[in-house]
């Protein structure tokens, strides 16, 4: 069956199909977003590690000057209680040494030590140092010494007629042993030994009659640098004579 439609109809239709193809070309599937950046590498393994050096201190007469710390040919000067650490080292085995130790110290265990030093790591290596008292320094007192002699009388506290006067000590030593030779104001000479102990040394003078009485007399002196300070001395009848000697 013909059917006669008017010409503004067909050109409306067509347009209508024209309209829904090209709607039909904007349905597709939207594009996929950009993929992401790749992520970054890890970082390098640690290929050096530190040692770590603590040192502890107890006892008398301290070393003041320390010690020294020693990682081949590394040296760090260290506290009597102090810590040191010797970084940036390839992963190994390392020699660790205590030096400049005073003689009346010593170390627990060993001054030297071996320890493995791994990457990324710290290798703690403890010293405890221990030290005893020091003897008493020896006194050189050989040479001769001058002083001032005063006599001095115990009963009435004044001093005796003829003083003060020069007293010269000639002194010799042998170790330990002091022999002396005196020269006082008031009479012949004396001899006399004695004995040093640390800086106190005792004279006992054997010698001939003085002016003041019995030519015995023993004497304590004290050594300060160059001068015998505080001296004092008794002779047997209980005269009394103080003085201070210098060094010639």
């Amino acid at each position: 069956m013909n059917i006669n439609r008017p010409l503004p109809y067909i050109v409306f239709a067509a347009l209508v199909a024209l309209s829904a193809c090209a709607g039909d070309s904007n349905t597709g599937p939207s594009p996929a977003p950009p993929a992401p950046p790749p992520a970054p590498p890890p970082p390098p393994s640690p290929s050096t590690g530190s040692i770590r050096v603590t040192t502890t201190s107890v006892g008398e007469d301290l070393d003041l000057s320390a010690y020294v710390a020693a990682v081949g040919q590394d040296r760090r000067r260290m506290d009597l209680d102090g810590v040191v650490a010797f970084g940036s080292l390839p992963a190994g085995d390392y020699f660790v040494d205590l030096d400049d130790v005073a003689e009346n110290c010593s170390v627990s265990g060993s001054a030297a030590r071996q320890v493995n030093v791994t990457a990324g790591n710290a290798t703690d290596v403890t010293f405890d140092v221990s030290c005893t008292a020091l003897p008493p320094a020896e006194v050189d007192v050989t040479g001769t010494w001058v002083g001032t002699y005063i006599a001095v009388d115990p009963e009435t506290g004044q001093e005796v007629s003829g003083t003060p006067g020069t007293l010269t000590y000639v002194l010799e030593q042998d170790g330990d042993d002091v022999t002396a030779s005196t020269i006082q104001y008031a009479g012949p000479a004396f001899e006399g030994v004695g004995r040093v102990s640390g800086s106190t040394f005792t004279l006992f003078f054997l010698g001939r009659e003085t002016a003041q009485g019995p030519g015995r007399m023993n004497a304590t002196l004290e050594i300060s640098g160059d001068e015998m300070v505080g001296s004092e001395r008794e002779q047997l009848d209980d005269w009394a004579a103080n003085t201070e000697l210098t060094r010639q």
